[in-house]
């Protein structure tokens, strides 16, 4: 959430564990000066299913006050605002916190006159009464709380979390707000400085428990120095230390639109930069409202909306999964939706993709789950809100706006035994790789409901999983020592009864529980059965060094009776980047959890082939088992890793120099085809990319790879 104001700062790069404030917050609350601001915004969940913004101000200058209040519908876009220009009648305490201004009240009814923060205003279409205690530590602008602005020295601090109950008036009817949903952020300013030419401010709540403050002068003062000053965020965090930098001059303010009133012309986006923090901030007003001003004063205007915001704080891109996470909420209620959860494909805009396809497709809710509930775990690893993982990304009852995963748990598990289409969306049966990830949402579903406190969902959830788990061990072939590829009759052609979504399967669904994992017979038989297909038919199979002599591994497809060309499927199948580097994946990933976890290799009548082809340079006997300590291990590792290292090769090697990586490559030449950047296909590379990082040791890759 984002309180945006055209308001302003300066700023010096530093980190403090306490700000050294310089004033008493209690006697700031009386202080007499040039400028003598109260502002209060809220963001309130109403009883009625409603979100409304609601702002509060009363202003003092010199010997003339001002009020600015609003109310805006999140929901339904309604918004209400008065202004009252310059009022010389006005109530304004220099012994305790109590001012009025016409028909806006603000004061505190507590002794420390902070504890306790109350606006109620009886304006026309603007009425409210709320009750504001803050809970978190109070934020210091600048640091000390104190800076230049402009004409001169200001002061300010903010109450940023406050815990916030009352009433609004809307449409007639008094409404409840619930304090659990709702939280609001008083800001006290006061001093000589003001800024006559403008500025904005933004008031911004990360999702980490962060709040930052952002102050933008427009046009100071040429000094150079000086205006850098004015531009300038103060970060606070949940321990209460300050952190604070410059911004870029330059907040790049764009979609334009005028005032009706005024003629001012407001920006509907800006983008804020904080280059010392690898922070950017994209601000959007998703309204394009905000002004409050008398029309009798058109020049005595302020403009205070809501915005969000989404973007890249501290270099982690913990924004963009909470913002997947809302946008998977807003398919999933979608009123067109075909086939449930299992819905494959959906427009950019989010509306669903109505046209034939084949549908559904039930791994996608087993993966969505899967995908944010590793980032839950992470982010509640780094210390992030156990509320916030509840709001945004699990309970979907309580946050029907928000937080989709426990939705996709229950669909999997009441849904896991339907038949579906593949991964491939050509045909429709009970697939390895669906029961897979269906498997390990499932599994991982029941910890992490635990984990949160849903005792009864994690037992609705582990059930599933067992029942599920009991009809794993179908999909195996056991004459053949082969993952089948789906339960059932042949399907598309499938006489080889291979297919790279077995390897995918494992990659994808495995669950660190020895069932189905990179080391088993079956995932060795299965790999070794695959590649060695391909050898065959694929002519660039008989490249096999680069410019540079080092060998490439051997291009891998979807399997060997794909008739698929990257255009129709008249034609002959084409090997696949993704499932090229998927062998590679496999290979690093076995080789660590041999190295690892296992510490042994026992070479089986089903591992034969395996070890016979990828490393040759042992004799092998079944039934032979190689320790760490063994010679032999250590080659066959190298032999792993080697292998691993070619196909990645034969990735580049197709690739080009351009860095474009298509969907598949020619069988014949070699050159890309099929779909032009396919997102799965740098997918592919980045998770053998980690999984390489992690065999060798490099426990730095990853990061250094997200802040590159």
């Amino acid at each position: 959430m984002v309180a945006l104001k055209f308001l302003g700062l300066f700023s010096l790069v530093f980190s403090l564990k306490y700000a050294g404030v310089y004033f008493n917050i209690t006697e700031s609350q009386v202080v007499n000066t040039t400028l003598d601001s109260h502002w209060h915004v809220y963001f309130l969940s109403a009883r009625n299913g409603h979100d409304y913004f609601v702002v509060s101000q009363n202003m003092r200058m010199a010997d003339a006050a001002s009020a600015v209040i609003s109310v805006l519908d999140i929901n339904d876009g309604v918004y209400n605002a008065v202004g009252t220009g310059p009022v010389l009648n006005y109530t304004w305490s220099n012994t305790t916190y109590d001012t009025q201004v016409e028909d806006l009240r603000m004061f505190s009814s507590s002794p420390d006159l902070v504890s306790s923060l109350t606006s109620i205003s009886t304006f026309s279409n603007v009425t409210f009464n709320l009750t504001s205690v803050p809970k978190g530590p109070n934020l210091y602008d600048g640091g000390s709380g104190t800076f230049l602005w402009s004409t001169g020295p200001t002061l300010e601090w903010g109450a940023t979390e406050c815990w916030t109950t009352g009433t609004i008036t809307y449409k007639g009817e008094e409404i409840e707000v619930i304090p659990e949903k709702s939280v609001s952020w008083y800001d006290r300013q006061w001093g000589a400085g003001v800024a006559p030419q403008g500025w904005n401010w933004f008031g911004i709540y990360i999702d980490n428990g962060v709040q930052i403050s952002v102050w933008h002068t427009n046009n100071p003062p040429s000094n150079a120095a000086f205006s850098y000053s004015q531009m300038f965020a103060t970060i606070l965090y949940t321990d209460g230390h300050h952190e604070i930098y410059p911004i870029d001059q330059d907040i790049q303010p764009t979609d334009p639109f005028v005032s009706p009133v005024t003629n001012i012309t407001y920006y509907g986006k800006y983008r804020i930069s904080i280059p010392l923090k690898e922070t950017v901030l994209d601000v959007t007003l998703p309204v394009h409202v905000g002004e409050m001003v008398d029309p009798e004063y058109p020049t005595f205007a302020l403009f205070e909306a809501f915005s969000t915001v989404n973007g890249i704080f501290d270099g982690q891109q913990e924004f963009i999964l909470f913002q997947y996470a809302q946008a998977t909420v807003q398919e999933q209620n979608d009123p067109n939706l075909q086939t449930g959860l299992g819905e494959p494909k959906f427009n950019l805009d989010n509306s669903v993709f109505t046209g034939p396809w084949g549908r559904p497709q039930n791994d996608s809710p087993a993966t969505r789950a899967i995908t944010l509930m590793n980032f839950a775990n992470t982010y509640m690893s780094f210390g992030g809100s156990t509320s916030t993982v509840v709001s945004k990304i699990w309970d979907l009852n309580a946050y029907p706006s928000s937080a989709p995963v426990l939705r996709n748990l229950l669909y999997v598990a009441n849904n896991w035994a339907n038949p579906s289409f593949d991964l491939w969306e050509e045909e429709e049966s009970d697939h390895f790789y669906t029961r897979m990830v269906q498997r390990r949402a499932l599994i991982m579903g029941s910890q992490f409901a635990q984990q949160l406190g849903y005792s009864s969902v994690s037992q609705t959830v582990s059930s599933a999983a067992n029942s599920l788990s009991q009809t794993i061990s179908q999909l195996r072939d056991p004459v053949r020592n082969l993952i089948l590829y789906e339960y059932g009759p042949v399907l598309h052609g499938k006489t080889s009864f291979k297919d790279a979504a077995v390897l995918l399967d494992v990659l994808h669904g495995y669950t660190n529980d020895n069932v189905y994992s990179y080391t088993s017979d079956e995932a060795l038989a299965s790999a070794f059965e695959l590649a060695t297909s391909f050898i065959g038919i694929y002519p660039i199979a008989g490249t096999t060094v680069d410019s540079s002599g080092l060998p490439l591994g051997i291009p891998i497809g979807r399997y060997p009776e794909d008739t698929y060309n990257g255009v129709d499927t008249t034609s002959q199948g084409n090997p696949w980047f993704l499932c090229t580097t998927t062998l590679a994946e496999l290979f690093y990933r076995a080789a660590y959890k041999y190295t690892t976890q296992d510490q042994q290799i026992t070479v089986t009548n089903a591992s034969l082939p395996f070890w016979n082809y990828f490393a040759p340079q042992v004799i092998y006997t079944a039934g032979t088992t190689y320790n760490m300590q063994d010679a032999h291990f250590t080659q066959m590792i190298a032999s792993l890793t080697g292998w691993g290292d070619a196909f990645m090769r034969r990735v580049k090697y197709h690739a080009g120099t351009s860095g474009h990586l298509t969907e598949e490559y020619r069988r014949d030449t070699g050159y890309e085809t099929g779909a032009a950047d396919l997102i799965w296909s740098y997918a592919a590379i980045l998770t053998a990319a980690f999984a390489r990082a992690q065999l060798l040791g490099s426990g730095s890759y990853v990061a250094t790879l997200a802040t590159a």
